[in-house]
């Protein structure tokens, strides 16, 4: 009787089952890469995506699909200045390791010139009181073609420039509308500063001229002034940053800003750094017991907080609110949408307790105010951070003054990329310059 054996284990030799053991474990080792590599590149495409879209560079499409690192660029834009800007930074992006620059720049459409045919006979003037012609220069040209004048090109925008303090050097961020004016303006911060302290980031782009960039080195006296001094041009509104010793410094300041740049719309943000106070006790004829000091007359120690804008005399009550404050905020962030000012609501529960402590503190900061402060990274334009970050620390002040404080003892300031924390060259520390601060500052 012939041997039974099974119909599968007979058909391969030992060979082949071990050939399709080593297939099977490639082919499982393939599909763990794959799927690793796609969550990869979705979060790569989604931070890419996030950046463009803070700097209102929306219409490029970034594609990481069956590419690992390497991102593709898609779409159209305006100008080389923007879409030099999006391949920067996505190339900024942690992670990203090669950009194919496949965006299309859009040829400036030429404005187009209307050519009429005068009729033999003169029409009335009525007739063509619609129509502006340029006028004949002599009469043998009366019956001749006559070509309508090009309409006045429409306003350009306002150009954009910062100058802002980083790290001991100083930014120039912005657009201009020649790369001579960014010359200048670089020329003239070196002549402030001195051209090893002065990074320039200025791009050109369509807008008006500055013309007020010719002033800009006759400030150079001014901003050596001012500790940490930053100056903003954006809207026709000159923005002043930065603190001096007095109010009178404060307001020689702004004086001196407008006659030399010729300006009157002016945002001065500059803070007053008051001088601490020096507390001397009177020996008394028993040396075990120290002398009293009033709570009026100590000079608190800086707040640890390190978003504190400026120093600040403190009571030793309003010391401990700023503690307070500093306390619940440890390790905690205030969280909003993405590109966006509303605050999320798990955040809710920790502006709870900042509204908290200061309902408790309001009586002792009678000549103080909570000074709200909103920060961005430095990812998209300068212009658009400084709005966002405003627009964010109102939506605290408007939220705390739900919680029943009162608008007179809140401010709201933007401070945009200008105070980073640390370094925005990772995201761990984009991640950490992105913050709310609160300091209790002078009235």
């Amino acid at each position: 009787m012939s041997e039974k054996r099974p119909c599968c284990c007979g058909a391969l030799p030992a060979v082949g089952w071990w050939l399709l053991t080593v297939l099977g474990l490639a082919l499982l080792f393939w599909l763990m890469v794959a799927s690793r590599q796609n969550s990869v590149e979705t979060d790569l495409t989604a931070r890419a995506t996030d950046g463009l879209k803070a700097a209102s560079l929306d219409a490029v499409q970034v594609n990481l699909g069956q590419r690992g690192r390497d991102a593709q660029l898609t779409g159209q834009l305006a100008s080389d200045a923007e879409r030099e800007q999006a391949v920067k930074l996505v190339e900024a992006t942690y992670g990203v390791r090669v950009v194919d620059n496949a965006i299309e720049v859009m040829a400036p459409v030429a404005a187009a010139t209307t050519v009429t045919t005068a009729p033999a006979l003169a029409p009335p003037a009525e007739a063509t009181a619609t129509t502006t012609t340029t006028a004949p220069t002599t009469e043998s040209t009366a019956a001749a073609s006559t070509t309508t004048a090009a309409p006045a090109s429409t306003a350009t925008a306002a150009p954009r420039f910062a100058l802002l303090p980083q790290a001991g050097q100083w930014v120039l961020q912005g657009a201009l509308s020649s790369q001579a004016e960014v010359n200048q303006a670089v020329a003239s911060a070196e002549q402030i500063y001195g051209a090893g302290n002065v990074i320039n980031q200025l791009t050109v782009e369509s807008v008006a001229p500055a013309a007020w960039l010719a002033s800009l080195s006759g400030l150079k006296e001014v901003l050596m002034g001012i500790e940490q001094a930053g100056l903003k041009f954006a809207d026709n509104t000159v923005t002043l940053i930065g603190s001096v010793g007095s109010e009178q410094a404060k307001a020689d300041v702004l004086a001196k800003v407008q006659q030399v740049l010729g300006v009157n719309q002016l945002d001065n943000q500059l803070t007053v750094k008051l001088a601490a106070l020096t507390v001397t006790t009177t020996p008394t004829a028993e040396p075990a017991a120290p002398a009293s000091v009033s709570a009026s007359t100590v000079t608190a120690a800086s707040p640890t907080s390190t978003t504190t804008p400026a120093a600040v005399v403190l009571t030793t009550e309003q010391q401990s609110c700023q503690d307070q404050i500093n306390t619940v905020m440890t390790g905690k962030e205030v969280l909003f949408e993405t590109n966006q000012a509303r605050i999320k609501q798990a955040s809710l529960s920790l502006l709870n307790d900042i509204a908290k402590i200061v309902n408790q503190c309001k009586v002792v900061l009678a000549d103080k105010l909570i000074r709200v402060g909103g920060h961005t990274d430095n990812i998209g334009e300068d212009a658009y951070n400084q709005n966002l970050s405003q627009e964010r620390a109102d939506a605290v002040k408007a939220y705390l003054n739900q919680q029943g404080l009162d608008l007179g003892l809140l401010q709201g300031i933007g401070y945009g990329e200008t105070q980073p924390l640390a370094s925005n060259d990772t995201e761990q520390g984009r991640a950490q310059n992105r913050r709310i601060s609160f300091d209790i500052i002078q009235k």
